[in-house]
């Protein structure tokens, strides 16, 4: 849950990855050992979930159980630019995408960070430093236009990869 404000809402979740069961309402709690779990994403067979940690250095993946469960974290892709603050790291990972062969975009004040298919950093996309990316998706023709939103701009940018295929219809 996002907050604005000092005084929380009384039907405010804890800081944690959230699953609700197709045909269900109820919400449960698959991930609390996140600090600030931020973008997330699942692999083209939807078998890994993706979490970016806006309090940390690792972008982190978990395995998916049948019930929606999660399963085994690990320390994925490390961010390459990250602040030390009084409680450790903080990488500022915000949004996040895959491309149909694997590969992890996050958003982070660095710029869009690359991550191959093994959690490798592959590059940086840079933007602006006064205006971080802050989402990210794929799109257009051929679904390789990768689409960057961050502080009121969007940037398209041509890929030679392309998004999972039927992602988000």
């Amino acid at each position: 849950c996002y907050q604005i404000g000092a005084t929380p809402s009384p039907n405010d979740l804890p800081q944690s990855v959230y699953y609700i069961a197709p045909n269900s309402h109820k919400v449960i709690r698959v991930a609390s050992d996140v600090r600030r779990p931020n973008g997330i994403t699942l692999s083209a067979d939807d078998k890994t979930l993706y979490v970016n940690d806006w309090d940390g250095a690792y972008l982190l993946t978990y395995d998916v159980q049948p019930d929606g469960t999660l399963k085994n974290r690990k320390n994925f892709g490390k961010y390459t630019l990250k602040e030390e603050t009084d409680h450790g790291l903080v990488s500022g990972a915000d949004g996040l995408c895959i491309d149909s062969a694997g590969h992890t975009f996050a958003t982070t004040p660095a710029g869009v960070q690359v991550f191959s298919a093994k959690g490798e950093h592959l590059g940086d996309i840079e933007a602006p430093y006064d205006m971080p990316p802050q989402n990210c998706g794929f799109g257009g023709p051929g679904n390789s236009y990768l689409y960057v939103t961050g502080r009121g701009v969007v940037y398209r940018i041509h890929t030679l990869s392309a998004g999972v295929k039927d992602r988000g219809k």
